[in-house]
C-alpha cells in the first residue's frame, strides 16, 4: 500500500481499525482461492460431495442404511 493510500485511509480510520482492515481483507484474499480450488456445492456437505467415484452419495435427510449388503465407507 502506497504511503498517499495509507494517509487517506487513517484519516477515516484509527491504527487499530486499520490493522483490522488489513487482516480481513488478508482473510479474504486467502480464503477465496482456497473455496475456487475445492468448489464446493450449495447445500451439499463436504463428505457427500466427496464421495467415492461410482457411489451416490446419500441425501443429507436420508439415514445410513444397515442392510445386509451396505458397506461402511
Amino acid at each position: 500500500m502506497s504511503d498517499e493510500l495509507y494517509a487517506r485511509a487513517a484519516e477515516y480510520y484509527g491504527d487499530k481499525a486499520l490493522a483490522t482492515l488489513t487482516i480481513a481483507i488478508g482473510q479474504v484474499d486467502f480464503f477465496i482461492p482456497l473455496a475456487l480450488i475445492g468448489k464446493p456445492l450449495a447445500g451439499v456437505s463436504p463428505w457427500q460431495a466427496s464421495a467415492p467415484a461410482g457411489r451416490q452419495p446419500l441425501p443429507a435427510s436420508a439415514p445410513p442404511s444397515s442392510g445386509p449388503d451396505s458397506e461402511q465407507w
